[in-house]
């Protein structure tokens, strides 16, 4: 596996961070207020090819491949995760092994369902690295005290554990889409992906509540809008079968 990125996914990763941040970041009031799907911002993903990010260039789309795209749903995610849902479950595109070619079946481990799991931990890992940043944000803040949270060693034990959490997931996110890409089965390392990246934002979510509660402070946006993102990924898991199960099925 590579550890170093491609140019191309590279542009692909700081598109989408430009994007987040400069028109999606300034409206997140208006969008969430609106009920409605946000017709201006869908269209500027549309121009920008990332409904079709899977498709190849000649045929109209972005021609990202998976590492690509999955750096591409951790930026959005960052900002704003319903967004990143909608553009989750694009089919796989990439490799001759995750093609349907002419007298020839798929592969057992190439289903789309695997795909998706690694896109859903993808998401994950944008949501918690967000997390992470606004937590950084809250705990270097002043006690009445006078001290900064993040004086407190329990605090620090804790950011240190999100941060090593947060550098797991995104490996095994980006392994998981890394073998997509090479055709080679991916379906442990998609369920292990998946499985890790949602126990890692859940305990992250759960950690912001019992820090800011702790002291007194109510939780507030950007925060609660994250914690309540990270709940809402665990329904990722209401259909699966076991992912533990998988995994050890695959060992």
């Amino acid at each position: 596996m590579e550890f170093e990125f491609t140019d191309k996914q590279l542009k692909a990763r700081d598109l989408a961070r430009i994007f987040a941040r400069e028109q999606i970041r300034p409206r997140l009031a208006e969008l969430e207020a609106d009920p409605q799907p946000p017709t201006e911002i869908l269209r500027q993903l549309g121009d920008l090819k990332l409904f079709a990010a899977l498709v190849p260039e000649e045929q109209g789309g972005a021609g990202l491949d998976q590492v690509g795209f999955a750096l591409t749903l951790m930026e959005i995610a960052k900002v704003w995760s319903p967004l990143a849902k909608v553009l989750l479950t694009q089919p796989p595109q990439r490799g001759p092994a995750l093609s349907d070619q002419p007298g020839q079946g798929r592969p057992p481990w190439a289903e789309p369902e695997q795909s998706v799991w690694v896109a859903a931990a993808a998401l994950a890992v944008g949501i918690g690295q967000a997390l992470f940043e606004e937590l950084k944000s809250f705990t270097a803040g002043q006690t009445p005290s006078g001290k900064a949270l993040s004086a407190s060693q329990l605090i620090q034990w804790k950011l240190a554990d999100l941060a090593t959490d947060l550098e797991a997931a995104e490996l095994l996110t980006l392994r998981a889409a890394w073998l997509m890409d090479q055709s080679k089965p991916f379906k442990k390392e998609a369920a292990m992906a998946k499985q890790y990246a949602l126990n890692m934002v859940l305990k992250a979510s759960r950690d912001a509540i019992q820090i800011q509660a702790g002291h007194g402070s109510a939780i507030r946006n950007p925060l609660l809008r994250l914690i309540q993102d990270s709940e809402s990924c665990q329904l990722f898991n209401i259909y699966d079968e076991p992912l533990t199960s998988i995994i050890a099925k695959n060992l």
